[in-house]
């Protein structure tokens, strides 16, 4: 069970960056029922989709929203968000997971 919630859980952020977070979590769901775990997995695919937000600009709206806001007093590439959004984003999971996995 452990395998499979780190599997869905980084699957779940690879998915999110690539499809956004809302289509991949309505496609994903329809997998819940078949692990172990769905009520454990529906909390890690909310964890993780939610978390994987913060990986880059693009992965949330309301990051492109806050960036865009700024342009006016400060300008915030890509790679300057995704600097701190990349470890904050893996930092995060691995926690979240972790008290996802010990509180169960």
């Amino acid at each position: 069970m452990t395998t499979q919630t780190w599997n869905l859980a980084w699957f779940s952020v690879a998915g999110s960056n690539l499809f956004s977070n809302v289509p991949f979590v309505l496609v994903a769901g329809k997998w819940i029922a078949r692990f172990t775990d769905p009520e454990l997995m529906w909390k890690v695919l909310a964890l993780a989709t939610t978390f994987a937000g913060n990986l880059t600009i693009v992965g949330s709206v309301a990051n492109m929203i806050v960036v865009e806001s700024l342009r006016e007093h400060l300008e915030v590439g890509f790679w300057d968000y995704a600097r701190f959004g990349i470890p904050i984003m893996i930092l995060t999971t691995i926690a979240g997971v972790i008290v996802l996995l010990v509180l169960r």
